[in-house]
């Protein structure tokens, strides 16, 4: 059974673990990424099986994708398996999302149970908190995909007009009617000689 998902808002805190993400993350994408989606859930005990006993620390549901731009279309390039395979990385952006989730519940006086980071190629940071989130594993296994999942592929459905303008924020300027008009006489008189 699917849970609804609240809505998220947008965490206003500061802590030194965003920018350790970034960081360590953006050495993972391509020449023309725009974004990175990080997204880790707190999963609910499955009714049918999971957990131990309701001590055990809840499993997390992990998304790590890019949002680049191929050939003038976004693409979503999932990267948590390069990620996760690099032990050092891997152990280093457990320690960042640990003391993210700590600066969170600090901040707010409870831990949510979703924190999505996005991380854009012009510098910006933002931290989304969602109370409210029920999901197993099993239901974010099912198709069609879970509403509480935003990774690369729900950031082009839902954002991509924002996606399009830092696409075209971060493109390097056409060059002006003046300067392309001396570089073609140049070439002309190059051609003459």
């Amino acid at each position: 059974m699917t849970h609804p998902v609240q809505g998220s808002v947008t965490w206003d805190g500061v802590t030194p673990a965003v920018e350790t993400i970034h960081e360590l993350l953006w050495r993972f994408t391509t020449s023309g990424a725009l974004r990175i989606a990080l997204q880790q859930i707190r999963l609910a005990p499955d009714p049918d099986g999971g957990q131990d006993s309701p001590g055990d620390s809840p499993e997390v549901h992990e998304v790590i994708d890019e949002i680049a731009d191929v050939g003038g279309n976004l693409v979503s390039l999932p990267r948590r398996d390069a990620v996760r395979a690099d032990a050092e990385i891997s152990a280093q952006l457990d320690a960042a999302f640990a003391r993210l989730w700590a600066d969170v519940a600090a901040d707010l006086g409870q831990s949510p149970d979703m924190l999505s980071v996005l991380l854009d190629a012009d510098g910006q940071r933002l931290v989304y908190v969602t109370f409210d989130v029920a999901v197993t594993a099993r239901e974010l296994a099912e198709r069609p995909q879970h509403p509480a999942l935003h990774g690369g592929a729900h950031h082009i459905a839902h954002h991509a007009p924002a996606l399009d303008d830092l696409r075209d924020r971060l493109a390097p300027p056409e060059p002006s009617r003046i300067c392309q008009a001396w570089d073609e006489l140049r070439e002309t008189l190059r051609r003459l000689r």
